[in-house]
Order: structure tokens, then sequence, then C-alpha cells
């Protein structure tokens, strides 16, 4: 394992031994199947946007990079992370080769020419 914790020195899959081995010494594998994990995730992606409910721009940005409630914003992508580094371990997806894949089907569907300074979605043309 790492020496140091931080995205550049742990890799993905040590992120998962942690978590698989944390679940397993609490018996929650038998409650962590991917419904319950997708629901899981979900509840804490609304979690992480109560934060920033009914906020101007300027004060998001300010919660989410300044302001105290920085740990808490911080925790809660935590949450999300682990849970999907969970689902993903449990369903045998591989998540860097997932990645790239899509970023390679995002590619052509989102040209540079095309969709540079753009918002919308590739088929709302």
């Amino acid at each position: 394992m790492a020496t140091e914790w931080n995205d550049t020195n742990v890799t993905i899959s040590e992120l998962q031994n942690l978590i698989m081995d944390f679940v397993r010494k609490r018996d929650w594998e038998q409650f962590h199947c991917p419904k319950n994990l997708s629901m899981a995730i979900g509840s804490e992606v609304g979690e992480l946007m109560a934060h920033f409910r009914w906020m101007t721009s300027k004060e998001e940005e300010q919660a989410a990079v300044k302001d105290k409630n920085k740990t808490e914003i911080s925790y809660e992508v935590a949450d999300i992370m682990m849970l999907l580094l969970e689902f993903a371990k449990l369903t045998e997806i591989d998540i860097a080769k997932v990645i790239k894949e899509k970023l390679d089907i995002n590619e052509t569907r989102y040209s540079v020419e095309e969709f540079k300074g753009k918002n919308h979605k590739y088929n709302q043309k």
C-alpha cells in the first residue's frame, strides 16, 4: 500500500481492496448487491447536492473550494467514490478501461470543432 495517501500514489485496485476489506470485516457483503449499492450511490449524490441547494453561482464556488463546508463536501465525494468503487469491483467493471472506452466514444460524439464552449448534448444539435 502507498506510503502517502493521495491520487498520485494510490491505485484504483488498492482503494477497492481497502474498501472490500472494510465491508468484509463488518459482514456487510450480504447487503451490498448492485441494486443496493446503486441506490446508496444515488442517496449520497443527493447529500452532496444538498450542500449547494439554493446557492448562487458565487456561493457554490465558495462552498466547494474555500468554505468551511469543504470538509463535509469532500466526505460526500468520498462516500460516492467508495460506493462506486465497490460497485465496480462487485460487478467486475474495470474502471480505467471503461473510462478510456467512454472517453473515446465521447471524442467522436463531441468534436472540439463543433462543441467547444457549448453545453448541449450531442444528439440535441
